[in-house]
Order: C-alpha cells, then structure tokens, then sequence
C-alpha cells in the first residue's frame, strides 16, 4: 500500500485533485509534505527501497518518483497555506490528506478514492471554478515566477473548455513579454 510512507502531514495537491473532481484519469500526482526537513529525507529514504527516486529540482525541494510511465512529484514546505498560495490558478490549488485518501497504482493511470468532502480548498475558488469552468490566478506574481504558465493557461482553456476570467486574461496580456 503506497500511503505506508506517508504520516497524516503529507497531502495529495493540485491537478490530481482537480482531475479526481472532474473524473479524468490520472496519470501524475503532487505531494506535499508539511514537515520537518528531516521526516521529508525519511520518506524519501523509505520510498527508494522500492521505487526509482530523484531530485527534479533540489533547491526548491522537489523529488520525483517515477513508476514505469506514472509520475509523483514529491515536495516540502512549512505551511500548506504557502504552497497554495504560490500555485498557478486555483483550479490546481485543490488539497487532501493522503492519510484520508486510498491511492492505487495501476500500469498506466492512479486511482484515488477519496471522500469529496474531504477536499481542502484553502483559495476558496477552486471548487467552484472547477464546477463553473473558470480558470483564475492565485496570485498576480504566478507569471513572473513561471512565464510557461500563461500556456498553461491557454491548455487549459482548450483542454477542458474552460473560460479565462477577465482579470487572469488582463494579466496575462500584460505578462506577455516574458
């Protein structure tokens, strides 16, 4: 069972979320530990016995685990809040316990089987912008600190039919120089 590694500090975030609200298959997953430096290198640890693990980005702290052709990326933080907070639209700013959560691993795709009201949606946005199809920035700085987001954006727009609220689109069109 994949949660072993896993206190109640660790939690499922952003597009696995989202893609479990909207039943889309998943093929890759986000973790989020909120927790000491040291429990993180644990898990880590823990997890190389029996999966392939590195480093995708290490000063920002995060680890990839890879599984033939699935995906966990794996990071830390301090406060959950922080994290949210700096993710691109709040569509991926969904979050759930991976304690309170039953993840299987399957060849191609993961399936989560986790109780909607379980959902933690810090932003307040995210599941209703989900259900009504609007993809709206977290913060006016997402752009600058990622440029590929505002294609993200447009993917989005394409991928789920979804609309870019005016205020996301006016952002975008002055970050259009990055």
């Amino acid at each position: 069972m994949f949660q072993k590694f896993f206190s109640k500090n660790f939690y499922i975030v952003g597009g696995c979320v989202r893609d479990f609200v909207i039943n889309r298959k998943i093929t890759d997953i986000d973790l989020l530990g909120i927790c000491s430096e040291e429990e993180f290198r644990l898990v880590l640890k823990k997890l190389s016995y029996e999966y392939n693990v590195f480093p995708l980005d290490e000063k920002r702290n995060v680890w990839r685990i890879s599984i033939g052709k699935l995906t966990i990326d794996l990071s830390r933080n301090d406060d959950i809040k922080n994290d949210i907070f700096r993710r691109d639209f709040t569509i991926n700013s969904l979050a759930a316990r991976v304690d309170e959560s039953n993840i299987k691993i399957y060849k191609d795709f993961f399936e989560i089987d986790l109780d909607k009201g379980k959902i933690i949606d810090i932003t307040g946005k995210g599941l209703s912008d989900l259900k009504d199809g609007f993809i709206r920035h977290i913060n006016s700085s997402i752009f600058d600190e990622d440029p590929l987001r505002i294609m993200r954006a447009i993917r989005f727009l394409s991928q789920f039919n979804f609309k870019i609220l005016p205020e996301t689109k006016k952002l975008i069109v002055s970050k259009k120089d990055l």
